[in-house]
Formats: structure tokens, C-alpha cells, sequence
């Protein structure tokens, strides 16, 4: 079985403890304000290549072409943002 190497995705970076402390700032005082309007919190899930989270890495895989109509949108709609 091939090693996977981790590796970031195209438009991602790690963030600093220096940026990060001020980011989290922003983000507390935005949150603060939604919630004072009743929004509740919600978080999403991190990003990951397709191949790692199908447990394919260094295997054969069918192709998106040969995948459902649904999971082909999912699939080109990950690609193409």
C-alpha cells in the first residue's frame, strides 16, 4: 500500500499564532454580534483530497466519469472551486 503524503490543498496555508490570535478576535466579536441576532453556530469540515477520504491513495479508482450523476456534480463542484 502506497504512503500517503499530506500535503495542502491549492489556495490553503497555515496560519501563524500571531495572525491567529487576531483572527480569532475578529471571529469571537462576529460571532458575538450573529448570535446576539439568534444565529446559532454551525462549523464545516476541513478539506481533503478526494483519494484520502475514499481510502484509494495509491490505488485504482474508477474515474468521476464513471460515478453517479449526483456524486459527479459533488466531485466537479469540488474541483472546479
Amino acid at each position: 500500500m502506497k504512503k500517503v503524503e499530506p500535503r495542502l490543498s491549492r489556495g490553503l496555508r497555515d496560519i501563524l499564532p500571531q495572525e491567529m490570535l487576531a483572527r480569532q478576535q475578529m471571529i469571537d466579536v462576529i460571532r458575538r454580534v450573529y448570535e446576539s441576532y439568534g444565529f446559532s453556530p454551525l462549523d464545516t469540515p476541513a478539506v481533503e483530497f478526494l483519494d484520502v477520504l475514499s481510502g484509494s491513495a495509491g490505488q485504482e479508482r474508477s474515474s468521476p466519469s464513471s460515478a453517479s450523476p449526483i456524486r459527479r456534480r459533488r466531485i466537479s463542484a469540488c474541483v472546479s472551486t
